[in-house]
Parts: C-alpha cells; structure tokens; sequence
C-alpha cells in the first residue's frame, strides 16, 4: 500500500455573489505503485467550469498579492519584528482596499470568486475583517460562521490575530 495525497478543488459560497476557491489536500492509501498526484489540469478543468456554471464576471487571486505575509519566519529575530510589523500593515491596507470592492461587487451583484490556492488563513482573515467592519459582528461570531461554511478546520496564526486585534 502506498500513502498518496492529491489536492481537491473546494468552492464555498460566503455571500450570495461571493464564491472562495481553495485547494484541499486529500490524503488516501492505493494500491497502485506508480501513481501521479500532480491534478492541476484537473483543478483548471474544475475553476473554469466553476466560473462558467456561476457567471464569475471578477476574480481577486489572493493568493498572488499576498506572497509576503510570513515571509519574515525565515529571518533572525531582530530583523523579524520589524518585518512582521509591516506584513502586518501591507496585509491591512490591502484588506481595506479589497473589503471596500468587495462590498460595491456584493452591492452590485458582481460574481466574484475569490482565489486562494493555498493561504486559505488569508481568506478567512479578509472576511473576519470586512463581517467586523460592514456586518459589526465580534470574533466568535463570525468565527463560528466561517467554520460553518469551510469544509475543513479554520485557523489563525499569531500575527492574524495581531491584524485583527487592529479592527477591534
């Protein structure tokens, strides 16, 4: 038996017009000894065909704007702090501008499909943002909201929870 793992699309509607794409990773044991796990023209098959069915009109690729949140784990401390503190503020900013779109496509009734292949705490911070901004909801709430909508165990690192102390 051979341990294998494959990504599988998952799509969540969050608001009526509002779609999140993440990649899942799907672990299982086969019988087949040589097994390719690569299904990316699988997972492209899967989004177009998604975007068609739902008449996606506009898609935020989170997961390509946001490549520097965390990338100060790989330095000395000293130099980490700092670092961190402007993730922090680079990843705020960009939460106000695209929780401000956000809510005007929501408003307009814009398909949107939101993108994050593989950064989904990304995600789940930009919607606890935009729910305390426009929806006043505190933490547990919309915690227990987003989980009831994910198919899969949400969380937040620390420095997540230091942006999202900055809407408190």
């Amino acid at each position: 038996m051979n341990n294998c793992s494959r990504n599988s699309a998952q799509f969540v509607n969050i608001f009526p017009n509002i779609w999140v794409f993440y990649l899942q990773t799907v672990n299982y044991t086969t019988n087949i000894t040589n097994i390719h796990s690569n299904n990316n023209d699988d997972i492209s098959i899967s989004l177009k065909r998604f975007c068609e069915q739902k008449k996606i009109t506009k898609t935020i690729r989170i997961d390509k704007d946001i490549k520097y949140w965390n990338t100060s784990a790989n330095y000395i401390q000293e130099i980490k702090a700092q670092m961190t503190v402007d993730e922090i503020k680079k990843l705020s900013s960009y939460y106000k501008r695209k929780n401000n779109e956000l809510r005007d496509d929501y408003y307009k009734g814009e398909n949107v499909l939101i993108i994050s292949a593989d950064q989904l705490e990304i995600v789940i911070g930009m919607f606890i943002t935009f729910l305390k901004e426009y929806a006043d909801m505190d933490n547990k709430a919309i915690l227990m909201a987003l989980q009831s909508k994910f198919n899969t165990q949400l969380t937040i690192s620390d420095n997540m929870r230091k942006l999202i102390q900055t809407y408190s």
